[in-house]
């Protein structure tokens, strides 16, 4: 199976499809980022709820 380079790819989607998987990739490290610091202050998913009132 032959494998074509990343950039090459990427050069074939269209405009709109780069921007929803820049977003999404964003998305992604702001959720790992949000989840590092709810460790690092041990704060478990349902306090977090508890603060922001979500139920």
């Amino acid at each position: 199976m032959k494998t074509k380079p990343f950039s090459e790819l990427r050069n074939e989607m269209t405009p709109e499809r780069r921007a929803k998987n820049k977003t999404r990739a964003q998305l992604m490290l702001l959720h790992l980022a949000l989840l590092e610091v709810q460790q690092s202050l041990e704060i478990v998913q349902d306090d977090l709820e508890k603060d922001l009132g979500a139920e």
